[in-house]
C-alpha cells in the first residue's frame, strides 16, 4: 500500500466523518471478509456501497418524514379492527396492505366520522 493512501480503519472513519454510514458499513465488511467478494470486481464492489449509500439515505428520509407525519407509533395492520360498522372491509385492507396503489402512484382518500380509524388505518400503512 502506498503511505500516501489512507489505511482501511481511516478509510472508514473518514467515510463516518462525512456522513457515508451506508457506504462505510459495506466497505468495512469487504475489508474484513474480502474472500466473500473475490468474484466481484472493482466496479461491483463500488456499486455494493453505493447501492448501500442510496439505501441508508432513503431510510432515513422515510424515517425523518414518518417522525414529521406525527402519527402514532406502534399500529401495525393486524391492530386494527375490521368490521363493517367502521366501513372497513377484509379486502379494502388486503388491497392497502399490497401497496400496489403506491407502486402506481396512485392518491388515497380515507374519510370517516370521528373514532371510526382513520388515524390508526394511516399509521398502520406507515408501518
Amino acid at each position: 500500500m502506498n503511505a500516501g493512501f489512507l489505511k482501511q480503519e481511516d478509510q472508514i472513519r473518514a467515510l463516518n466523518d462525512m456522513g457515508f454510514q451506508g457506504f462505510s458499513s459495506v466497505l468495512a465488511g469487504i475489508y474484513e471478509n474480502p474472500q466473500q467478494y473475490d468474484s466481484l470486481d472493482f466496479s461491483d464492489r463500488l456499486a455494493l456501497c453505493i447501492q448501500a449509500q442510496s439505501d441508508y439515505e432513503r431510510q432515513k428520509k422515510v424515517a425523518r418524514l414518518l417522525k414529521n407525519a406525527g402519527l402514532k407509533d406502534g399500529i401495525q395492520m393486524h391492530d386494527l379492527e375490521i368490521s363493517a360498522a367502521r366501513g372497513l372491509s377484509k379486502e379494502t385492507v388486503t388491497l392497502l396492505m399490497s401497496g400496489k396503489w403506491i407502486a402506481r402512484k396512485a392518491n388515497i382518500v380515507i374519510d370517516g366520522p370521528c373514532g371510526s380509524g382513520k388515524t390508526g388505518l394511516v399509521s398502520a400503512l406507515a408501518s
